[in-house]
């Protein structure tokens, strides 16, 4: 029997090692499982705000849109003042001067005064339009960049969101303790009953779960994960 005790104490460390292996993959697992969900629950957060800024870019687009056809539909139908007209009326208060006919001029002057106000009120009528088409057509062009950008801002978070979602799907197969997990802690108690000469008195047992070992990792294991990680466990 001492002759076997070298032997089966080697068994003992490598069903050990193994176990170790599994549950040190496992805790892993979960440690980065819960730092991706908290990733994916915050970035669904924000994909509900850029949705709803993509709204409301999409509405300033149409909006400023609609606004630039209905003026510059405006300006198509608009019939501008003639300046010919003025400026018969002008010549005409000129040429009645000469009559010496008072109710001729007075009739000619307040005829020339309305066509030159009406000119003039076209003419401010115009450039108002033109500032107002100028200013659609900017404002039009800013909306356009806003709903751009958010469309991109979207994208970027719904990539990153469906990347998560892929990673969380492999982190569930890691943290998944199956069959395995029963087979490798079976082989240490296997391991530990034949190094005491207890085969015999084996009992049926069921496995328990990695996060509800008292667990304590070798230094060089917590050393070598995240901040975030080591503080999980």
């Amino acid at each position: 029997m001492a002759n076997e005790t070298p032997h089966l104490e080697k068994k003992v460390i490598e069903a050990a090692a193994a176990l170790a292996q599994a549950q040190i993959k496992n805790i892993r697992a979960r440690a980065r499982q819960a730092e991706a969900e908290a990733d994916k629950s915050r970035l669904e957060d924000e994909l509900e705000v850029a949705e709803l800024e993509l709204a409301e870019a999409d509405l300033a687009f149409a909006t400023t849109r609609v606004a630039l056809l209905k003026a510059l539909k405006t300006k198509k139908d608009r019939v501008p003042c003639d300046d010919i007209n003025t400026e018969k009326a002008r010549v005409e208060l000129w040429a009645v001067a000469a009559s010496g006919d008072p109710e001729a001029i007075l009739i000619a002057a307040r005829k020339y005064g309305e066509k030159a106000h009406a000119y003039f009120v076209d003419s401010r009528e115009r450039q108002a339009l033109d500032a107002t088409i100028a200013d659609l057509r900017e404002r039009l062009k800013v909306a356009g960049e806003e709903r751009t950008a958010a469309v991109r801002k979207r994208g970027k978070l719904r990539a990153a969101v469906e990347t998560l979602n892929k990673e969380l799907g492999e982190l569930y197969d890691a943290t998944v303790e199956s069959i395995a997990f029963f087979d490798l802690e079976k082989a240490l108690t296997d391991a530990a009953h034949e190094l005491t000469g207890t085969m015999d008195e084996r009992f049926a047992y069921s496995y328990v779960y990695t996060p509800d070992l008292p667990i304590t990792l070798p230094e060089e294991v917590v050393s070598s994960q995240s901040p975030s990680q080591a503080g999980s466990h």
